[in-house]
């Protein structure tokens, strides 16, 4: 158990770093699919914390 949420810690702290690059770096990501981009790494670093916490 102790070993799943060390990788979902992980994965956690890797999807608010895309978000993060989504923002400070826009030129890797099209300019329609900027907030798209965000929002869905956002959105799947906080079902991953939910995840976390379960385990």
């Amino acid at each position: 158990m102790e070993a799943i949420a060390i990788i979902l810690t992980i994965i956690f702290f890797l999807l608010l770093l895309a978000a993060l690059i989504g923002v400070v770096k826009p030129s890797l990501v099209k300019q329609q699919t900027r907030l798209k981009a965000f929002f869905g790494n956002l959105g799947a670093a906080f079902v991953t914390l939910i995840l976390i916490k379960i385990f």
